[in-house]
């Protein structure tokens, strides 16, 4: 579970630095277990947020997006650090809402997308998100349970919270560090 603000204001990221530690702050102290991460409400990252973010004590971002239907995405499916910053991005690669409320897709039709683009991701061995909504998935039973069955079925992936990526990315920034160490003395 990622934090994703207090009242879902889309321009959280041009308020005053001050106004956007209350909002999340507040938001933080709703929640009864600690929160690592957040995506922006409208996918409105700006600098000032990256910054508020890491201030508040969470270590990553899930904001950009790999993949749109539109075409207007990176199509990155690694996680990386914004510079200067220090603050894990982890790309969304897609959600529920694009493939049925915007598109206008098929439970079948929708899971075709979700394989196509894990195959893409796992011939990459990239990493990969998938944002679902809980307005979407009471309607859609089907869907999430044939998706989830697929995934389960999967060779070779590892299904795991976007916390725990960012801990093996980190464990492995760890040991090439050390690696280097080594190699220069």
């Amino acid at each position: 579970v990622g934090l994703h603000g207090y009242t879902h204001d889309i321009a959280i990221g041009i308020r005053p630095p001050h106004r956007i530690k209350k909002e999340l702050t507040q938001a933080l102290k709703k929640l009864n277990f600690p929160v690592r991460g957040y995506r922006a409400p409208a996918f409105a990252m700006t600098p000032r947020l990256l910054r508020e973010i890491r201030d508040i004590g969470l270590i990553y971002d899930s904001s950009m997006k790999s993949y749109s239907p539109y075409g207007q995405a990176a199509e990155t499916f690694y996680p990386y650090r914004y510079p200067g910053v220090g603050i894990w991005e982890i790309p969304l690669t897609i959600q529920d809402d694009r493939i049925f409320r915007d598109l206008y897709l098929s439970n079948e039709e929708g899971l075709g997308v979700i394989k196509e683009l894990a195959r893409r991701v796992i011939d990459v061995n990239g990493v990969m998100v998938i944002n679902n909504h809980p307005r979407l998935i009471r309607d859609r039973i089907y869907y999430y349970t044939e998706l989830l069955q697929w995934i389960s079925e999967l060779d070779n992936v590892w299904v795991c919270t976007p916390g725990e990526v960012i801990d093996f990315m980190e464990e492995r920034e760890r040991a090439i560090e050390a690696a280097e160490v080594c190699s220069s003395e």
